[in-house]
């Protein structure tokens, strides 16, 4: 009865950060302070009330609509938390079943080996909801998110070092000690970087995003570095099947024409060019007499047409910074997918599941 009742509690708890959560996947991505302004409609600016606030709940009272003007509230809303709600518990019972199936009372059960972990991983967890829906609907991994995440879970694993001793340590699951989390963060990121440069370098294209970096170096951080290897290629074959399942079934949000995105980062890269080089002209020209500056600007002028004509190189194009896996697709041409929330899907497959799955597949032996 123990086990259920707190269960529920941290449901209650998820789905309230949950509503956080749905604070900064919104505003995040678009530069707003996830602080002030307080929660308000985007249609009408009105301020939500604490009773329309309440998580999932008020959603479905109000049948996804603002109270005051009636727009549209994405059921994305209810979503992020309930999910959050559901992974929360899912991580109690985690870290609560087996200590309590041992003991004749819950008040035998040590609060610092649950509370801690429960919070410390929960904070992985959330992180990994904001990013996954961030990288659905915008196509980017905030470094906002991703790169404090990373020190955190760093620091996270020198802190589970020092409040427990080695045997609770490694019983956890996964096991991780400082030099694990370092060594998956530098992993995480450094198979990335290398398959970008591959992928570069036979296709003149980038395959992968720079937030792909920092996110793997996430996972690593909190999960150690065996985990990486099941991330990496659990994430690529659940991102092919998805693929496969969108095609079939017409799924086109899902799908994203890579070509456009290359050429959307190569407009943008052009545009920071000319404005960089109609600054430079300038200057030039303020610092040089008034008989030879328009001498001078037109020399430039003509050196910057020349420069911008050779750099228009499809092979040139910049790196996006967003979650992007391209897949060559016969007919439809280039695909981009958002590679994030499989990354994330993997990561918290192998947190709740991994003492369940084979060794083979787990890397449990790779811990110890």
């Amino acid at each position: 009865m123990f086990l259920i009742v707190s269960a529920l509690f941290a449901f209650t708890f998820g789905a309230v950060i949950g509503s956080f959560l749905n604070v900064v996947i919104h505003r995040v991505p678009i530069g707003e302070s996830v602080v002030s302004p307080p929660s308000h409609c985007p249609t009408c600016g009105n301020g939500i009330r604490w009773y329309d606030n309440i998580p999932i709940i008020s959603w479905a009272l109000l049948g996804g609509q603002c109270r005051h003007c009636a727009s549209r509230i994405s059921p994305r809303y209810a979503a992020v938390e309930g999910l959050t709600g559901v992974l929360s518990a899912m991580l109690w019972i985690k870290l609560v079943g087996e200590p309590f199936s041992k003991v004749e009372h819950w008040a035998y059960l040590d609060p610092q080996q649950l509370l801690i972990p429960f919070f410390m991983y929960f904070a992985f967890v959330a992180l990994c909801v904001a990013i996954a829906f961030i990288d659905l609907e915008h196509l980017i991994i905030p470094h906002e998110l991703a790169i404090p995440g990373i020190l955190v879970g760093v620091g996270a694993s020198f802190m589970m070092e020092a409040l427990f001793d080695p045997l609770t340590l490694m019983a956890q699951w996964p096991p991780i000690t400082p030099m694990v989390s370092i060594i998956g963060a530098v992993l995480g990121a450094v198979s990335v970087i290398v398959i970008f440069v591959v992928y570069f370098v036979m296709r003149g294209v980038a395959g992968m995003g720079g937030g792909d970096v920092t996110l793997m170096a996430l996972v690593g951080a909190w999960l150690g570095w065996p985990a990486v290897i099941f991330v990496f290629f659990a994430a690529s074959i659940q991102g092919l099947i998805a693929v496969g399942i969108a095609h079939l079934f017409g799924f086109d949000d899902f799908l994203h024409d890579a070509n456009e995105l290359f050429e959307e980062d190569d407009s943008a890269a052009a545009d920071k060019q000319e404005e960089a080089t109609e600054d430079a002209q300038d200057a030039a020209a303020a610092t040089r007499d008034a008989e030879e500056a328009p001498l001078v600007a037109a020399s430039e002028e003509d050196a910057a047409e020349d420069v911008s004509s050779q750099e228009e190189a499809p092979a040139e194009a910049t790196e996006r910074d967003t979650i992007v896996e391209v897949i060559e697709d016969e007919q439809a041409g280039p695909v981009a997918i958002p590679f994030g929330p499989f990354i994330v899907l993997a990561a918290l497959e192998h947190l709740y599941l991994g003492p369940l799955l084979p060794e083979a597949i787990s890397m449990i032996y790779m811990y110890f």
